[in-house]
């Protein structure tokens, strides 16, 4: 169980990769050293956000429900936005940026759009299952017999149900790809950072999708190429939702309410009255509802966002390639 105790722990220094690309660095540029602070409260905001997620997972068991995936896309978003406030603290504006940041940003903002397109497209399939469980129940007054019939369990869908494009993740490309050649330190500190963000989204991302499958084997695949940008709070947290995950399965939890007032419901429906168990389930059925439009809003938000970034830097390239 993650208790305040391990949270109130220090988080260690930068990763050392960076740390070693940024002594580098200082050593030929003193006005680094402001630069170096920036990233290292970017690195600290965003160690801090995994230790929140960890703290409001409680016993762990809270850790596989559509609530706490709410609280991680909304430290996404977080990231996100400290990510910004570092370029914007640093003066490497977009228009700026080198190759090899350029490109390991559009490659990095692609993954992550992929990755919530997929996560809104195994919301939807709930959202579809919830309603036919409430069509289903609304068929009792008229045919019960119906209506039990009519009333399934929910199961979430495979990975492969989506097709080769789903198998996609951070791994994909060679670690040497993203190993280009950088000749200014900001240009070093925001590839930093980008690397910091490939692994706490990857991280993250594979939590949300395995909970939202039934595939067998999680999606925690940590991309070798962000191996020396990865502490040892950004590992503990992957390794630590992994065993959640193996040890508890990938059924979210407001999802088992569901199934599990159903299966009531069921058995009830032989022994007369059933107005009872109709009510329970009516009520777990608005909750996943609630909780669903709620999870629906923060991917189509941070979507937006990554979109409207990526865009951003695609028209600062533009007026080079003219």
């Amino acid at each position: 169980m993650w208790t305040e105790r391990h949270g109130s722990q220090k988080f260690g220094r930068l990763p050392h990769k960076l740390r070693l690309k940024l002594d580098h660095f200082r050593q030929q540029n003193p006005i680094l050293e402001s630069e170096s602070a920036a990233i290292e409260a970017f690195h600290g905001d965003v160690s801090d956000g995994l230790r929140q997620l960890l703290l409001d997972s409680g016993s762990g068991s809270e850790m596989i429900s559509l609530l706490w995936f709410k609280l991680c896309l909304k430290h996404l978003d977080s990231v996100n936005r400290a990510f910004i406030k570092l370029v914007e603290e640093i003066d490497y504006p977009m228009g700026k940026w080198e190759a090899a940041v350029v490109h390991e940003y559009l490659y990095y903002s692609s993954n992550l759009l992929n990755r919530l397109n997929l996560i809104s497209s195994w919301i939807s399939h709930l959202g579809s299952a919830r309603l036919s469980l409430s069509h289903a129940l609304s068929l009792v007054a008229s045919s019960k017999s119906m209506a039990i019939e009519k009333l399934k369990p929910i199961y979430p869908k495979n990975q492969r149900d989506y097709g080769p494009k789903a198998q996609r993740d951070f791994g994909d490309r060679k670690e040497e790809d993203s190993e280009q050649s950088i000749s200014h330190g900001k240009g070093e500190v925001i590839l930093g950072a980008i690397m910091i963000m490939k692994a706490v989204t990857s991280s993250i991302c594979g939590t949300l999708l395995f909970g939202l499958t039934r595939d067998a084997e999680p999606h925690f695949d940590l991309e070798k190429s962000t191996a020396g940008f990865l502490d040892s709070w950004i590992v503990y947290f992957d390794l630590r939702i992994r065993e959640e995950f193996i040890k508890r399965g990938s059924v979210l939890k407001e999802v088992k309410e569901v199934n599990d007032a159903v299966d009531n419901l069921v058995a009830a429906s032989d022994h007369g009255d059933i107005s009872n168990e109709i009510a329970e389930m009516e009520t777990k059925l608005k909750e996943l509802q609630h909780l669903l439009e709620g999870v629906e809003e923060g991917v189509n938000g941070l979507f937006l966002e990554i979109l409207g970034r990526r865009d951003e830097l695609l028209d600062c390239l533009r007026p080079q390639n003219q």
